[in-house]
């Protein structure tokens, strides 16, 4: 810009910047505001999920994301809010503190959250309350990981295995042969490894219709349908029930739950 416009023009100064980023964030907030009454007009409560990162040095970021989904089925996460944390004891009452402020920024509650996801950390544990169940999928699996590869037995065979595939990174003329033995052995279709016939036909087979199912009552109906293949896009599949509607509303709900806090630290 500096050049464009012969040395006029260095760009606009952090102010101008920093006040269209406050425009940008009243707007958004505004935004999330009325999307979170419409929800509740619907009878239904956010999901939430919160990770506090940090890089080991003074930088510490608090980010609380929500989850909900929409009447026309689409999935949302919006961040709530990111807070810088450092200077500041990383405890379950300080957590707790911020994320509060952040929820009544919003006009809601941290209470009136149906369900809150975080990873194994105590601190997390105590801010949020968390329920059995709902700490963070992909942290509980590294863990679990974790253990067991220490585990006796497993360590040394890993070992082994590391040395093994070093000794073929070292030597080109191992690894050529290698390749070719795999070539030679590799089924011509590996999929039948993995899939019997049965399972073959009946991932083949396209879905009945399950209205034709007259039942009484709609867990009944629900009860009875036929397996969905594995590639349905579930939130599609809900938002054509409509013959469901407390079902539907209760799947807008359980759905809207995240797996994993993973996601929003990656934000962050």
């Amino acid at each position: 810009m500096s050049s464009s416009s012969l040395g006029r023009f260095d760009g606009c100064s952090h102010h101008e910047i920093q006040k269209h980023l406050l425009q940008m964030v009243a707007v958004g907030t505004k935004c999330l505001k009325q999307q979170i009454s419409d929800l509740v007009h619907d009878g239904l409560q956010l999901a939430l999920a919160a990770d506090l990162w940090s890089d080991g040095t003074d930088c510490a970021l608090l980010g609380v994301f929500l989850y909900w989904i929409d009447k026309e089925w689409v999935m949302h996460e919006e961040m709530a809010g990111c807070v810088p944390f450092h200077g500041m004891r990383h405890t379950g009452e300080n957590i707790r503190k911020e994320t509060e402020a952040l929820m009544k920024s919003l006009d809601t509650t941290l209470d009136s959250v149906f369900a809150r996801v975080c990873d194994n950390g105590s601190n997390m544990k105590k801010a949020l309350e968390v329920l059995k169940g709902l700490f963070c999928s992909a942290h509980t699996l590294e863990r679990s990981v974790l253990v067991y590869t220490e585990s006796p037995g497993v360590k040394e065979t890993i070992g082994r295995t590391k040395a093994i595939t070093s000794f073929f990174h070292r030597s080109p003329l191992a690894m050529a042969e290698m390749l070719k033995i795999q070539v030679t052995n590799m089924p011509v279709d590996c999929l039948s490894a993995f899939f019997s016939e049965d399972e073959a036909e009946a991932e083949a087979t396209d879905s009945t219709d399950t209205e034709k199912y007259m039942a009484e009552d709609e867990l009944e109906a629900y009860l009875v349908c036929p397996d969905e293949a594995k590639e349905t896009d579930i939130l599609m599949w809900w938002k054509t029930k409509s013959t469901w509607p407390k079902l539907q509303l209760m799947a807008r709900q359980y759905l809207a739950v995240p797996a994993t806090s993973a996601g929003g630290g990656t934000s962050v």
